[in-house]
């Protein structure tokens, strides 16, 4: 038994009672718990039935997968009610150091742009504004004077004037409406909560769109359904709800946006190979929301030339003149959206291209600085292969060790996203598993892929270590596993599939080690999803996060302990 308190507190205790009578006692919530996932497991085993029904998204499947998605939606909700989101950053306060934190960043920035101004109404103190390199931190940690005098931390100070650097797009998007609607600042945390249900919820009609439109006579309901649950766990969107700050939202809604993009480039092909230009435009606009949002969600536009590989070199429907429109639609919406993004930072910052990060006052100067590149494959390596660490006491999800030869940002991690999703591991072996598969689906999978890693390094090199950093890249990897485990679904017997010229005999035997491949990947697939969600659910209890629920929840921290009283 633990008393934390300062000294001299009296604790009341009334009475105690040796070898007491404890009431049997069912809790409904863990119950429910236990019977949603043992029901889960029967449906989703390896022989189900529902691996032996195709996906046809018009009948009434759609209840089914709509029943889906919401629960993958409840999940979010479920992890950004037990760490508090609605409250746990709120306000403007000293925390360590120089460092005063001001999580209503999103909502000043909306304000300030209501009243027709770019910088962010804070106060800046002269000792600031007098020194010759304000973006050197020992020199702020001297005149802030162990806090008395506000200096911010992860804001960009430029030329006397305080800036958010993070993507404008959903202070536009959101807090800007919000106030003028209600009057009040929108709360960062619910904020958070919106846009990771929408991002769950587009990365699910993602999921289900790659199946329906790549894969219309071989995917099963089954396999669309772990794949849909693989998304939302594998993207790293839970990590974000449960850190709901204002470094989530930027990275939360390009999620949603760039889903929301692809989704709408998939589904732009007519039945007569002609394109839907209204699609395209809309795809083409989600996906360009992206720099206004997390920068490095963009790269998703690179995916258009696998997607569109057809109909840019054989059918001429881009980049030709009787393919004029499409293109205009497709590049339309960028430069729509680049070009007041551009007029936004030359307000800022007196450049079209500066976003102002450099400018940022953290914990080293970025404006001199750059962080060593020896530590790029240290921390690519705990990315992607750091593994979990477990441990036998309550919650049995532990922070890893991540050393590194030289200084760089590195957070608290919990592993690498092949530990902490397993089932994404898939992607590494892209090349071998859709070595038979036709070459658009294997185009879209590599330079998933590709992208990725390109994302991660770059991650690696600019930003340093931290969970919260692979949600830039993990969804790359999220599209790649989907169309290798839907590729060696139960109906990819389908000569749809092959590659053209193949005989008939190389068809019989890819047939059955495919059907033998497909049940193994069924296991291995149910097995890494069940495990996902439990590591990541326990690691949600560690104190060794960025936010304790022992401190800031400690009836759900106890409540859950003692679900695992007996192990």
């Amino acid at each position: 038994m633990e008393f934390h308190d300062s000294p001299g507190t009296v604790l009341p205790i009334t009475g105690a009672t040796l070898n007491p009578r404890i009431a049997f006692n069912v809790s409904p919530l863990r119950l429910c718990l236990e019977l949603l996932v043992a029901l889960g497991i029967v449906f989703l085993r390896p022989g189900s039935f529902l691996f032996h029904i195709p996906l046809r998204v018009r009948s009434g499947q759609s209840v089914v997968l709509a029943m889906v998605v919401c629960l993958g939606m409840v999940m979010v909700w479920g992890v950004w009610l037990l760490v508090n989101g609605g409250t746990v950053f709120q306000g403007t306060f000293f925390r360590h150091g120089s460092h005063w934190l001001d999580y209503e960043q999103y909502a000043r920035l909306a304000d300030a742009l209501i009243h027709g101004k770019t910088n962010l109404d804070l106060p800046v103190p002269d000792s600031l504004t007098q020194l010759s390199n304000p973006y050197d931190p020992d020199i702020r940690n001297i005149i802030s004077n162990g806090g008395q005098t506000p200096l911010f931390w992860d804001h960009a100070y430029y030329q006397g004037k305080y800036y958010a650097y993070f993507g404008v797009i959903p202070a536009l998007l959101l807090y800007a409406p919000y106030q003028i609607i209600t009057g009040h600042w929108l709360s960062t945390g619910v904020a958070v909560l919106v846009l990771s249900l929408l991002a769950a919820l587009t990365m699910s009609l993602l999921i289900i769109t790659i199946s329906t439109v790549l894969f219309p006579q071989s995917a099963s309901l089954g396999m669309t359904i772990l794949m849909v649950y693989a998304g939302i766990l594998g993207s790293s969107i839970l990590y974000q709800c449960a850190t709901p700050n204002f470094y989530s939202v930027p990275g939360a809604a390009s999620l949603m946006f760039t889903c929301l993009g692809l989704t709408c480039w998939l589904l732009s092909r007519r039945r007569d190979q002609s394109l839907n230009r209204w699609l395209l435009f809309v795809g083409s606009l989600s996906l360009a929301a992206n720099l206004g949002c997390r920068p490095q969600f963009a790269i998703a536009a690179l995916l258009a030339f696998p997607l569109f590989w057809k109909e840019i070199r054989y059918t001429r429907q881009f980049f030709s003149i009787k393919g004029w429109a499409n293109t205009t639609a497709a590049i339309l919406p960028f430069i729509l959206v680049i070009l007041p993004l551009g007029w936004y930072n030359q307000i800022r910052f007196g450049s079209f291209l500066n976003l102002g990060s450099n400018y940022n006052l953290t914990g080293f100067d970025m404006t001199r600085m750059h962080l060593p590149s020896g530590n790029i494959i240290p921390i690519v390596w705990y990315a992607f292969f750091q593994p979990v660490s477990l441990t036998m006491q309550f919650p049995y999800a532990n922070a890893t060790s991540t050393p590194l030869p030289f200084w760089s940002p590195a957070e608290t991690s919990f592993g690498g996203i092949f530990a902490i999703s397993p089932v994404l591991i898939l992607a590494a072996f892209t090349p071998w598993l859709l070595s038979r598969t036709n070459f658009r689906i294997k185009a879209l999978a590599l330079t998933s892929v590709t992208c990725g890693l390109l994302v991660a390094v770059v991650d690696s090199s600019m930003t340093g270590l931290s969970w919260r950093y692979y949600l830039d890249w993990s969804w790359l990897f999220v599209i790649a596993t989907a169309l290798c485990c839907l590729t060696h679904d139960e109906g990819a017997k389908s000569k749809d599939l092959l590659p053209r010229h193949s005989s008939d005999n190389s068809v019989k035997a890819w047939s059955e080690s495919s059907s033998a491949l497909s049940r193994t990947l069924r296991m291995f697939i149910l097995c890494a999803i069940v495990f996902s969600a439990a590591f990541q659910f326990l690691a949600l209890f560690s104190d060794q996060r960025f936010i304790s629920i022992r401190q800031e929840n400690p009836a759900y921290y106890f409540t859950v302990a003692h679900w695992f009283s007996g192990i």
